[in-house]
């Protein structure tokens, strides 16, 4: 190892052990010059298939324009679909221009858990276990909170959500009304072809 990589090393790890305090207990990283990439599983007994699958909705933050100082950096907002694996397994990946990223974990039965995180220097890959317990009132959770932090994503151009993901997320929500109104859910929420699963879309 050359004098510089050495020292680049070393600056990475005091980074590190300062940024270590900003994450929540749920959450932990490697050390790196930029974060890549988001994963982690989620741990939930097997769905029961009349209650339908987990959900991960991922909110990404672009810059644009830096600001000057003392002014904020200009960005736009994305919105995407990311797939759950089979044991609950996901990947968010994160593009350079990717300033900060907040996702929205949420399952049938759950309440929903939801993690902000920004990009920060000597940040790696960063592994989050979000936390689902069971809650009781489903429905009140659906409809006060889920249904209109999610729904207007579906119609609002502003956030990019490709038509794939529009299906999936209008599926999603379609089988919770269906369910909670006592009929049958359409049919199983689709996933992209050919992705490998627990990335995103």
């Amino acid at each position: 190892m050359t004098p510089f990589a050495g020292r680049s090393a070393a600056v990475l790890w005091v980074v590190a052990l300062l940024l270590s305090g900003c994450l929540p207990p749920q959450a932990s990283f490697s050390p790196g010059f930029g974060t890549s990439e988001i994963r982690g599983a989620l741990e939930l007994p097997p769905p029961d298939p009349g209650a339908g699958p987990p959900l991960i909705v991922v909110f990404q933050s672009h810059s644009l324009l830096t600001g000057f100082s003392g002014e904020s950096a200009i960005t736009r907002q994305t919105v995407s679909i990311a797939t759950v694996g089979q044991y609950g397994e996901f990947t968010i990946h994160m593009p350079q221009d990717v300033v900060s990223v907040d996702i929205v974990f949420t399952a049938p039965e759950r309440l929903t858990d939801t993690f902000h995180f920004q990009r920060q220097l000597g940040v790696g890959t960063v592994t989050y276990t979000p936390t689902l317990p069971v809650i009781r009132d489903w429905r009140s959770h659906f409809y006060t909170y889920l249904e209109p932090q999610l729904g207007h994503l579906i119609v609002d151009t502003r956030y990019q959500l490709s038509p794939r993901d529009q299906e999936r997320l209008t599926q999603w929500l379609n089988d919770q009304k269906r369910r909670l109104q006592g009929r049958p859910a359409a049919r199983s929420t689709p996933q992209d072809p050919g992705e490998a699963p627990g990335g995103q879309r």
